[in-house]
């Protein structure tokens, strides 16, 4: 058996995220040129909010939770168990689906009621129609993170990187074909039969490893107990998690109009990065910690925890910093443009720049909660979810009467840094994490390099604006050629802090947990 090569498979999986996410990024900047930051968008936004909630917190408590359970079968009782379970569990979840979707369908209005207080009667109405036509994604995204949670399971990681670009080239079809004349309801039909387009990209793989659907009767065995034993606390904690942005929406829905937009628009600035980066990182280190611990190999378990952390630690800091430094030129550049104004930049720049302190607990947290997962602790994540989730609120509600809409995105950032500081605690409690002072010299080195990259910049951005100013073009070549010339000088200055063990330390095995 060829041996998996996780950096390849980082390499792997970063380049195809980025190519889906680069799409899904042109897909952002066709709906900010066709819609804006109007009161239709608006209410797209909330309509769609449920509907993601609910299908996000179950597809991704199955996703998160069937990798160890499988990771255990194959190795215990042999592939054919695996599919058995795959087809018990695609059962159990097709019944919750449907009765999910029939459930939300009748409770339209007063859901719609309850989440968009500050809308008008009409702004509502129009909510509920698309929250109806929303609704079949629930079905399709489960049935997909079920296969997407398989093929990791398999170390297979390049199908489950692009499964969005279906989604994407339906989103954009649909508004390039009917937007016009459907207005925004041809983005909730794009999004609709885009989920179900994503079938396209997991199903014909998951039959190359051997799945076969098969119908028998059901019944609960002992693993997929554990599944939903697993999945039980990892739903409510993601239930918990995703309360913030439906907090932050509907204490937006008073603001000023365009403020859910925005704050929309900045936050997929700041999800692209994360995205591409930080979850490829997270995705890939999901399935090797599980396997570690199937081992029984904890030593192996804890400086493969320690590495991904670093490798983590290294491509967040430069994006928060970059973020922050290019907000405005940024914004621009991706979504000015059509019924996008310089007013939309402006809101959305606000919230762009406290999203951005975000990123690195973001990411953090992705790492660490699979971590415990792994561990088939999915107990902790969820208690340290619930106390943030307060914590979010209560600073959501003090922030926005003093800051606005940049207030609620600063209250999501910090909620999210201090759930993280649990997480650490609660690996350190269980000996599987130990900061130590080269780490935190590594981190000083890594947070210093990104802000020299920062000020570097910044300076580049205003000489070139100066030098190109006559030229077509100017501010987006600007800011292009500012963001590669960040790369080369923040690579370059690790290279310089880390010479010359930089490889060896951050990306190599980790030297502090050889046994002496």
């Amino acid at each position: 058996m060829k041996k998996f090569n996780s950096f390849r498979a980082v390499v792997v999986v970063i380049f195809l995220t980025g190519f889906a996410k680069v799409l899904g990024f042109f897909r952002e900047m066709v709906i900010a040129s066709n819609f804006g930051t109007g009161w239709e968008i608006d209410t797209f936004l909330m309509a769609y909010i449920i509907p993601c909630f609910v299908a996000e917190i179950i597809s991704d408590a199955l996703g998160t939770s069937i990798i160890p359970v499988l990771t255990e079968v194959k190795s215990k009782l042999g592939s054919s168990a695996v599919l058995v379970l795959l087809n018990k569990i695609l059962f159990a979840v097709t019944f919750l689906s449907l009765l999910i979707i029939l459930g939300c369908f009748y409770s339209a209005h007063p859901v719609i009621d309850l989440i968009a207080p500050g809308f008008t009667p009409s702004s509502r109405l129009l909510t509920v129609k698309l929250y109806r036509i929303l609704l079949p994604m629930l079905f399709f995204l489960n049935v997909v993170s079920i296969f997407v949670g398989f093929l990791q399971t398999n170390l297979r990681f390049t199908e489950p990187a692009i499964v969005t670009v279906p989604m994407n080239l339906c989103i954009l079809g649909c508004i390039c074909l009917f937007s016009r004349s459907q207005g925004i309801y041809a983005l909730a039909v794009g999004y609709t039969v885009g989920t179900a387009a994503q079938l396209l990209a997991v199903i014909p793989p998951a039959w190359k490893q051997g799945y076969r659907m098969t119908i028998s009767k059901p019944y609960f065995d002992s693993n997929l107990r554990k599944v939903g034993y697993l999945s039980i606390p990892v739903l409510i904690g993601l239930v918990v998690e995703k309360i913030n942005p439906l907090v932050i929406r509907m204490l937006a829905s008073g603001l000023e109009e365009g403020s859910i937009s925005a704050l929309h628009y900045a936050r997929m600035l700041k999800v692209f990065p994360q995205g591409v980066f930080l979850m490829a990182l997270a995705t890939v280190a999901y399935p090797t910690l599980s396997a570690n611990v199937v081992d029984q190999d904890m030593d192996k378990f804890r400086a493969s925890l320690q590495r991904w952390l670093r490798l983590l630690l290294m491509f967040a800091l430069p994006m928060t910093v970059g973020l922050i430094v290019l907000r405005e030129p940024v914004v621009r550049l991706v979504y000015q443009r059509g019924s996008f104004d310089a007013t939309s930049t402006v809101l959305t720049c606000i919230a762009l720049q406290y999203y951005a302190l975000g990123l690195p607990a973001v990411g953090i947290w992705e790492l660490l909660s699979r971590a415990f997962y792994s561990l088939n602790d999915t107990r902790s994540p969820m208690i340290s979810g619930i106390i943030s989730v307060f914590i979010n609120i209560f600073l959501a509600i003090v922030l926005v009467k003093a800051m606005g809409h940049g207030g609620l995105a600063l209250a999501s950032s910090i909620s999210i840094t201090f759930t993280v500081l649990l997480l650490i605690y609660g690996l350190r409690k269980k000996g599987l994490y130990i900061i130590q002072t080269l780490q935190l010299v590594t981190f000083t080195k890594f947070l210093t390099a990104s802000c020299l990259m920062g000020l570097g910049v910044k300076n580049s951005y205003v000489y070139l604006g100066m030098k190109l100013n006559t030229f077509s073009y100017c501010a987006e070549v600007s800011c292009l050629v500012s963001i590669l010339i960040g790369v080369l000088l923040y690579f370059s200055l690790l290279y310089c802090f880390f010479l010359p063990h930089s490889n060896k330390y951050i990306c190599g095995k980790n030297p502090f947990f050889k046994r002496k």
